[in-house]
């Protein structure tokens, strides 16, 4: 009996340390490619070039990424609430 519970406290002591590797190594893994959070707080996205007609059709658009910016208040709540969960 007593040989029983001490291969079974072995066994989840190797499970827990795998574990517990498996998680680290995940962790470091995925954040490896990360940003860093400094250079997030200056962040200035590339803003878009726009030409219009004389009658304010628009003719063109020159962009590396294609971005629009929108206002905070035209923002549905639903989807604020999707991001920012109180």
């Amino acid at each position: 009996m007593f040989k029983l519970i001490n291969f079974s406290v072995k066994i989840l002591i190797i499970i827990l340390i795998s574990s517990i590797l498996l998680i680290f190594s995940a962790f470091f893994y995925f954040s490896s490619g990360l940003p860093d959070y400094k250079k997030l707080s200056n962040y200035q996205p590339p803003i878009s070039s726009r030409v219009y007609s004389k009658e304010g059709k628009l003719i063109a658009e020159y962009a590396l990424e294609k971005r629009l910016f929108v206002p905070y208040d035209t923002i549905p709540n639903k989807v604020i609430n999707s991001f920012f969960v109180c």
